[in-house]
């Protein structure tokens, strides 16, 4: 295209046909996304993602990821997919790593981008394959603690602000622990089934209440057994003798 109207006229018609055949029209510079967030809360519905969204692009599609698991299909989990269509001149390079939605942070995740490292804050490569030194004094990442050159902001940043990326999930400790955690709830739904099936319904008739008769005959024995004394070895002797001379 020669200017920027026979361009605009050209994606506005977003259809041609050509040779009889259906020819859709893309704009190179614009690219469409597909995003994936994790720990976003149960209470953050799709217009706040859009909402967040908005400056990078149109949000065209907020989809909530469900189970797949055997009896929890169908419940959401707390990932997210959103179909972007990026602004001109956006790269998914702008696009931040972590994003506040509602009350707390989202894991943001474009394919085809180097991932976030949750230690160190850099790219690249994931928390589980951090290698980056760690300074015992200030607590910084990039130098060990011989290497450091302390300053009293450094001190007074370490003295307020707690470090909880360890508490923190990257993306791949994010789809295991919703793996893991759906197995455990599907195994404790089939442990209270089996206890409920073992445990044996109240009955309000006269053989539950007192027993069936040949229980009945059964425990009057019994009972009748107990209440005998038991004879001896010498006592069974006299008893014998006695007998002997009647």
């Amino acid at each position: 295209m020669k200017t920027d109207e026979a361009k605009k006229t050209l994606l506005d018609a977003v259809l041609l046909s050509v040779k009889d055949r259906p020819c859709v029209v893309v704009d190179p510079e614009r690219q469409e996304v597909r995003l994936k967030l994790h720990w976003v809360a149960f209470d953050v519905n799709a217009e706040t993602v859009r909402r967040a969204f908005r400056e990078y692009g149109e949000v065209k599609e907020v989809i909530s990821d469900k189970w797949r698991d055997e009896d929890f299909e169908g419940v959401e989990s707390t990932t997210r997919f959103v179909r972007l269509l990026l602004k001109e001149g956006v790269t998914t390079d702008r696009i931040p790593h972590q994003m506040r939605l509602g009350s707390g942070m989202a894991l943001v995740v474009v394919p085809g981008r180097a991932p976030l490292c949750l230690r160190c804050r850099n790219t690249g490569h994931i928390r589980r394959d951090c290698r980056v030194p760690r300074c015992a004094g200030c607590r910084a990442f990039g130098h060990e603690q011989a290497d450091c050159t302390r300053s009293y902001a450094s001190a007074a940043s370490r003295a307020t602000n707690a470090d909880h990326s360890e508490l923190l999930m990257d993306e791949e400790e994010a789809e295991r622990a919703a793996a893991s955690k759906a197995r455990a709830e599907a195994s404790h739904a089939v442990e209270t089934s089996e206890r409920k099936m073992e445990t044996p319904k109240e009955d309000t008739d006269e053989n539950t209440v007192m027993g069936t008769p040949t229980q009945r005959r059964s425990t009057q024995i019994e009972t009748q057994h107990k209440a005998e004394p038991v004879m001896g070895p010498t006592l069974l002797r006299t008893w014998i003798q006695l007998k002997l001379r009647e």
